[in-house]
């Protein structure tokens, strides 16, 4: 029953926010050009008639699945994943946590956090992502401790599924697989031949990936580079620390608190924690590493808010190992005294976590419902526009609009409340 509430509270949050419509970018509107493209039977392109080639094709096919009413349907798809994420981590924090207090802070945290709502509230592909990411994380947890040739195949097809989805799959499938290698389950020389030639290839892979897409930055030399990925590692650790800090407060500091945060993780992983975090851990810090190598002179914000959503609930579940692991402390005084340390920094985090996530969900609401409005007296989008939803159909967005807005919003404002001045 305690579990009922927070799902309940998630639910009129993701309701209220999308009563208009979900979200839409500009990576939403490729989605949908490739599921109309697909759904007639035709080649997937971009919005802007190029090859679509920069996007992986699963959820242009789970869109083109959806039928000509798929702007209607992929709200109740995306509320759908949203309620399932919630209860798959849920569950999972229950069996590792063993705790059901603890559990049930990572629900909330869960609920109340404005990255996770946004992944799903958008027409983005992270909510699916999510699910196949626990789905992965679960089967490595259960696995029985040596493989067989029908545990190696059956990992490497989860790993595709995970690439097939977002090319983010690339890097969990290589800390999964460094997991894998860590824990001695393939006692076979093929199969370790097999992952080891698995791993690499998926590095090849990856940093083709990120030239094709991001140019040639990745040729800058030299101190230039090493600059660049300080400064992104810098802008990494300053939005984390976003998650229960103010914007307000100086980058310096939030990004302190995140490094003396993760350096706790580390030291507790590396020394105490089971094998179930280290399997979360490990394919996070790579994913990070990936993300910050990878990208050192092209990531902002306005990525950093979608790239990083998918850590909030690994990460929190290891916060919340961590802070387990400190309360069963064997001496009475200690244990008392982490406990008391750890209702304070989870109440804090989630006070701070309702205001914020109940500005943004008002703030969302308002926008996207003002959208509807201006699109319905907008004459040249009239008989391409979806009251239903207040969602342009694919074929509107190569038509120019005769109306220019004065100013324009960036995600990072969506994200932050903040006005159009």
């Amino acid at each position: 029953m305690a579990y009922s509430l927070p799902l309940l509270v998630g639910l009129i949050a993701y309701v209220y926010a999308g009563k208009c419509g979900l979200g839409m970018t500009f990576d939403s509107l490729q989605y949908l050009q490739a599921a109309q493209d697909l759904a007639a039977g035709q080649a997937p392109r971009m919005a802007d008639g190029s090859p679509f080639r920069d996007y992986p094709w699963l959820y242009p096919l789970v869109l083109a699945a959806l039928g000509n009413t798929r702007l209607s349907l992929v709200i109740w798809l995306q509320g759908f994943l949203y309620l399932l994420n919630l209860g798959l981590w849920g569950y999972w924090a229950h069996r590792l946590l063993a705790n059901y207090y603890l559990s049930l802070a990572f629900v909330w945290l869960l609920v109340l956090s404005t990255p996770f709502l946004l992944i799903h509230s958008f027409l983005w592909s992270e909510a699916l992502f999510v699910t196949l990411l626990w789905g992965n994380f679960y089967y490595l947890y259960r696995s029985p401790a040596h493989w067989q040739s029908r545990h190696v195949v059956f990992f490497l097809a989860a790993c595709m599924l995970l690439m097939a989805q977002r090319h983010a799959g690339i890097w969990w499938s290589i800390g999964a697989g460094v997991w894998v290698w860590h824990q001695g389950k393939l006692k076979h020389w093929t199969y370790q031949a097999v992952l080891g030639l698995f791993v690499f290839g998926l590095l090849g892979y990856g940093w083709w990936i990120q030239y094709r897409i991001s140019g040639s930055y990745q040729h800058r030399p030299g101190w230039d580079f090493v600059e660049a990925i300080g400064q992104s590692s810098f802008i990494l650790s300053a939005h984390l620390g976003s998650w229960w800090l103010p914007l307000a407060w100086p980058e310096w500091l939030r990004a302190s608190l995140v490094l003396v945060w993760l350096t706790s993780l580390i030291a507790w992983a590396w020394q105490t924690a089971p094998r179930s975090y280290q399997l979360l851990f490990i394919t996070h810090a790579i994913y990070v590493l990936g993300l910050v190598l990878i990208k050192p002179y092209a990531l902002y914000f306005s990525d950093l808010e979608r790239f990083a959503a998918v850590l909030v609930p690994g990460l929190y579940l290891c916060t919340l190992g961590l802070l387990a692991t400190a309360c069963g402390h064997h001496t009475k005084t200690l244990r008392r005294g982490y406990t008391a340390i750890s209702i304070l920094l989870l109440s804090v985090i989630m006070l701070y976590s309702v205001v914020r996530t109940t500005k943004n969900v008002v703030f969302w609401h308002r926008l996207r419902c003002q959208s509807v409005a201006v699109l319905r007296t907008a004459p040249i989008f009239a008989s391409n526009a979806s009251p239903a939803t207040g969602l342009l159909r694919p074929i509107a967005y190569n038509i120019k609009p005769r109306y220019k807005p004065q100013k324009s919003i960036s995600l990072k404002q969506i994200i932050d409340c903040r006005p159009v001045t």
